[in-house]
């Protein structure tokens, strides 16, 4: 179906190498048909704070199906409220977004005492080394550009979130 969109790329590849595995009889590539390692994780909350409704969409399909509970915020001041009143394990921030964008909802969810050590990585098209270092200054943990790799999501998954009892 055109236009195609980097989730629907991405499921098709899914079918195609499960399918791949039960010609052969072999097993598919892991990053394909498996959570990579992260059962020890699952079921953790993640804030996507985002405004474009495209990468929302790519974003919560990639977490929810790798068994996580996803919450989308469309700003940075809709994530500071939300982050006060529901327990997250990671949000993942935008960095450009009307209202306020990401940089200054990070500085402001680390003026809040309890939430000094919630993760925040930053998701983000903007991926020059400044942009980096700017996300960092404003208190976020890491970067993370876009367009979303999955190896790359999983390896901030694994990073940041702490296995608990859920």
């Amino acid at each position: 179906i055109k236009p195609v969109s980097t989730m629907s790329l991405f499921d098709s590849l899914n079918r195609l190498f499960d399918v791949v595995a039960e010609f052969d009889g072999g097993e598919a590539p892991q990053a394909f048909n498996q959570a990579g390692g992260l059962e020890r994780i699952a079921g953790a909350r993640i804030l996507v704070v985002e405004d474009d409704a495209v990468n929302q969409q790519i974003a919560c399909e990639l977490l929810e199906d790798l068994n996580f509970h996803v919450e989308v915020a469309d700003n940075g001041r809709i994530a500071v409220g939300k982050v006060q009143v529901e327990e997250f394990d990671l949000v993942f921030m935008d960095m450009q977004m009307p209202v306020m964008d990401g940089i200054s909802a990070a500085i402001e969810i680390r003026k809040i005492s309890r939430l000094k050590d919630l993760p925040i990585v930053a998701m983000t098209a903007n991926a020059m080394q400044q942009d980096r270092e700017r996300c960092l200054a404003a208190g976020m943990n890491d970067h993370m550009s876009k367009p979303i790799e999955p190896a790359m999501l999983r390896k901030m998954l694994s990073t940041w979130i702490t296995p608990k009892t859920r």
